[in-house]
Protein backbone atom coordinates (compact mmCIF):
# COMPACT_ATOMS: atom_id res chain seq x y z
CA UNK A 1 0.00 0.00 0.00
CA UNK A 2 1.36 3.35 -1.06
CA UNK A 3 0.81 5.85 1.65
CA UNK A 4 3.23 8.79 0.57
CA UNK A 5 3.17 11.40 3.12
CA UNK A 6 0.53 10.49 5.22
CA UNK A 7 1.27 8.68 8.07
CA UNK A 8 -0.73 5.20 8.94
CA UNK A 9 -1.84 4.96 12.34
CA UNK A 10 -0.47 2.17 14.57
CA UNK A 11 -3.77 0.56 14.14
CA UNK A 12 -3.47 0.56 10.31
CA UNK A 13 0.42 -0.46 10.34
CA UNK A 14 -0.56 -3.65 12.56
CA UNK A 15 -3.72 -3.86 10.54
CA UNK A 16 -1.35 -4.37 7.18
CA UNK A 17 0.92 -6.62 9.48
CA UNK A 18 -1.33 -9.31 10.38
CA UNK A 19 -2.49 -9.07 6.71
CA UNK A 20 0.94 -9.81 5.50
CA UNK A 21 2.94 -6.24 4.52
CA UNK A 22 5.57 -7.82 7.06
CA UNK A 23 8.33 -6.01 5.90
CA UNK A 24 7.81 -2.01 5.49
CA UNK A 25 4.66 -2.23 8.33
CA UNK A 26 6.61 -4.06 11.24
CA UNK A 27 9.59 -1.67 10.52
CA UNK A 28 7.13 1.25 10.64
CA UNK A 29 5.82 0.06 14.09
CA UNK A 30 9.20 -0.56 15.50
CA UNK A 31 10.76 2.40 13.83
CA UNK A 32 8.13 4.54 15.48
CA UNK A 33 7.99 3.18 19.17
CA UNK A 34 12.19 2.60 19.62
CA UNK A 35 13.17 6.23 20.61
CA UNK A 36 10.64 6.93 23.13
CA UNK A 37 10.70 3.29 24.74
CA UNK A 38 14.37 3.45 24.84
CA UNK A 39 14.01 6.96 26.76
CA UNK A 40 11.34 5.62 29.16
CA UNK A 41 13.64 2.18 29.72
CA UNK A 42 16.84 4.34 30.27
CA UNK A 43 15.48 6.94 32.91
CA UNK A 44 14.24 3.86 34.37
CA UNK A 45 17.49 2.22 34.41
CA UNK A 46 20.10 4.69 34.13
CA UNK A 47 21.83 2.23 32.08
CA UNK A 48 22.59 2.54 28.47
CA UNK A 49 23.95 -1.13 27.10
CA UNK A 50 20.75 -2.76 29.75
CA UNK A 51 18.59 -0.29 28.19
CA UNK A 52 19.41 -1.34 24.88
CA UNK A 53 19.09 -4.97 25.78
CA UNK A 54 15.84 -4.39 27.48
CA UNK A 55 14.44 -2.37 24.10
CA UNK A 56 15.52 -5.57 21.81
CA UNK A 57 13.76 -8.10 24.62
CA UNK A 58 10.84 -6.11 24.20
CA UNK A 59 10.53 -6.36 20.45
CA UNK A 60 11.56 -9.62 19.99
CA UNK A 61 8.95 -10.55 22.52
CA UNK A 62 6.67 -7.88 20.13
CA UNK A 63 7.41 -10.33 17.07
CA UNK A 64 6.47 -13.32 18.77
CA UNK A 65 3.15 -11.96 19.84
CA UNK A 66 1.82 -9.66 17.21
CA UNK A 67 0.12 -11.99 14.55
CA UNK A 68 -2.17 -12.78 17.39
CA UNK A 69 -2.39 -9.24 19.00
CA UNK A 70 -5.61 -7.40 18.58
CA UNK A 71 -5.65 -3.78 20.18
CA UNK A 72 -8.49 -2.47 22.28
CA UNK A 73 -8.96 0.86 21.41
CA UNK A 74 -6.53 3.41 19.13
CA UNK A 75 -3.83 3.54 21.91
CA UNK A 76 -3.93 -0.08 22.34
CA UNK A 77 -0.72 -1.15 20.46
CA UNK A 78 1.00 1.71 22.52
CA UNK A 79 0.18 0.72 25.87
CA UNK A 80 0.86 -3.03 24.63
CA UNK A 81 4.25 -2.19 23.85
CA UNK A 82 4.87 -0.22 26.81
CA UNK A 83 3.91 -3.00 29.27
CA UNK A 84 6.33 -5.55 27.32
CA UNK A 85 9.07 -3.22 27.53
CA UNK A 86 8.27 -2.47 31.49
CA UNK A 87 7.85 -6.10 32.06
CA UNK A 88 10.89 -6.82 30.73
CA UNK A 89 12.62 -3.89 32.46
CA UNK A 90 11.16 -5.64 35.83
CA UNK A 91 12.16 -9.40 35.11
CA UNK A 92 15.83 -8.24 34.17
CA UNK A 93 16.41 -6.08 37.30
CA UNK A 94 14.86 -9.20 39.11
CA UNK A 95 17.61 -11.22 37.75
CA UNK A 96 20.46 -8.53 38.52
CA UNK A 97 21.62 -6.89 41.24
CA UNK A 98 20.59 -2.71 41.70
CA UNK A 99 21.45 -0.64 39.47
CA UNK A 100 24.63 1.07 41.22
CA UNK A 101 23.66 4.94 41.53
CA UNK A 102 24.97 7.47 39.06
CA UNK A 103 26.47 10.63 39.45
CA UNK A 104 24.29 13.76 38.55
CA UNK A 105 26.88 14.83 35.93
CA UNK A 106 26.89 11.82 34.21
CA UNK A 107 23.17 12.25 34.18
CA UNK A 108 23.02 16.02 33.13
CA UNK A 109 25.24 15.29 30.20
CA UNK A 110 22.43 12.98 28.99
CA UNK A 111 19.74 15.36 29.04
CA UNK A 112 20.47 18.29 27.43
CA UNK A 113 17.20 19.78 26.91
CA UNK A 114 16.56 20.51 30.61
CA UNK A 115 17.16 23.83 32.15
CA UNK A 116 17.50 22.01 34.94
CA UNK A 117 17.68 18.15 35.89
CA UNK A 118 15.14 16.40 38.03
CA UNK A 119 16.49 12.70 37.96
CA UNK A 120 18.02 13.41 41.07
CA UNK A 121 15.06 14.26 42.63
CA UNK A 122 13.45 11.25 41.03
CA UNK A 123 15.54 8.41 42.78
CA UNK A 124 13.76 9.72 45.85
CA UNK A 125 10.44 8.07 44.58
CA UNK A 126 9.89 4.50 44.79
CA UNK A 127 10.10 2.16 41.86
CA UNK A 128 6.50 2.16 41.28
CA UNK A 129 6.26 5.74 41.70
CA UNK A 130 8.80 6.77 39.36
CA UNK A 131 6.76 4.24 36.91
CA UNK A 132 3.97 6.00 37.15
CA UNK A 133 5.70 9.76 36.77
CA UNK A 134 7.94 8.90 33.89
CA UNK A 135 4.86 6.93 32.32
CA UNK A 136 2.91 10.53 32.44
CA UNK A 137 5.42 13.19 31.79
CA UNK A 138 7.43 11.40 28.80
CA UNK A 139 5.55 8.99 27.33
CA UNK A 140 2.41 10.97 27.40
CA UNK A 141 -0.05 8.40 28.78
CA UNK A 142 -3.37 8.85 31.01
CA UNK A 143 -3.79 7.71 34.51
CA UNK A 144 -6.24 4.85 32.80
CA UNK A 145 -3.65 3.58 30.28
CA UNK A 146 -0.78 3.80 33.20
CA UNK A 147 -2.90 1.74 35.36
CA UNK A 148 -2.58 -1.35 32.77
CA UNK A 149 0.70 -0.58 31.44
CA UNK A 150 2.00 -1.14 35.53
CA UNK A 151 -0.98 -3.56 35.89
CA UNK A 152 -2.65 -2.16 38.53
CA UNK A 153 -6.13 -0.28 39.28
CA UNK A 154 -6.87 2.98 37.95
CA UNK A 155 -6.59 4.46 41.49
CA UNK A 156 -3.50 3.13 42.01
CA UNK A 157 -1.86 5.05 39.32
CA UNK A 158 -3.19 7.75 40.60
CA UNK A 159 -2.50 7.46 43.94
CA UNK A 160 1.27 6.72 43.03
CA UNK A 161 1.27 9.94 41.30
CA UNK A 162 -0.09 12.00 44.37
CA UNK A 163 2.48 10.63 46.68
CA UNK A 164 5.27 11.08 44.32
CA UNK A 165 3.96 14.72 43.86
CA UNK A 166 4.09 15.04 47.42
CA UNK A 167 7.38 13.25 47.77
CA UNK A 168 9.11 15.84 45.06
CA UNK A 169 7.60 19.01 46.51
CA UNK A 170 9.10 17.96 49.25
CA UNK A 171 12.34 17.51 48.01
CA UNK A 172 12.29 20.84 45.87
CA UNK A 173 12.38 22.49 49.25
CA UNK A 174 15.69 21.07 50.00
CA UNK A 175 17.02 22.10 46.11
CA UNK A 176 16.90 26.13 45.62
CA UNK A 177 18.26 25.55 42.50
CA UNK A 178 14.58 24.49 41.67
CA UNK A 179 12.44 27.06 43.42
CA UNK A 180 11.74 30.30 41.52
Amino acid sequence: METGKVELTDIALLKEYQEGNNAVSLEQLLTRYHKPLFNFIYRLSRDFPLSEDIIQESFLKVIRKIKGFAPAGENGFKQWVYQIAINTHRDTIKKKQPVSSVKLSEIASCHPDNSYDCVELLEHLTPEQKEVVLLKVYSGLTFREIAEVVGCPLNTAIGRMHYALKTLRKKLKYYPIFVK
